[in-house]
């Protein structure tokens, strides 16, 4: 048995701290697709949250960096068995943090210093947590850069290089 490679669009509540999710079975609605598209690009603490559906809205990281958890129990949904799903993952997190000067760092630059760190460490335990909840199930891939990323204080400004 095949199935097709899907995506979803995740989005989080900016009131209720809600995770909404749209695939093929509710992205065709009204306005969804250029709704959620547009509310996943609003990146908290550097864009607005988007005004769309009906409440404000940013982009889904904001409470699932990596939902490794949805995609298998998907698989697991159309009928396969562990040991037939094969999961490769993309990582938002480096494989190591930068290690940084924090004595000019000053409130703001301390709190990205805080998700920085808060977000490496809540990938490497989602994709952990994976890997013991799913016993069979092949983790074949799981990509992330190799070196240090720029800083997240300046996500926006990097360069071709940096990327």
């Amino acid at each position: 048995m095949t199935m097709k490679r899907e995506i979803d669009i995740g989005i989080v509540n900016t009131i209720t701290g809600k995770y909404t999710a749209f695939s093929k079975q509710n992205i065709t609605e009204g306005q969804n697709t250029d709704d959620a598209l547009f509310a996943s690009m609003s990146y908290a603490g550097f864009f607005p949250p988007a005004n769309k559906l009906g409440s404000y809205w940013f982009d889904g990281s904001a409470q699932r960096d990596i939902d490794i958890f949805a995609a298998i129990n998907r698989c697991k949904d159309a009928g396969f068995a562990n040991e037939d799903i094969v999961l490769d993952s993309v990582m938002t997190s480096a494989a190591n943090l930068n290690e940084v000067d924090p004595q000019n760092f000053k409130s703001v630059g301390m709190l990205f210093r805080y998700f920085e760190i808060s977000s490496y460490y809540q990938s490497m335990d989602n994709l952990l947590r994976a890997k013991f909840s799913f016993p069979g199930v092949n983790f074949r891939y799981n990509i992330m850069p190799t070196g240090a990323i720029p800083s997240s204080s300046k996500p926006l400004s990097m360069s071709e290089k940096d990327i």
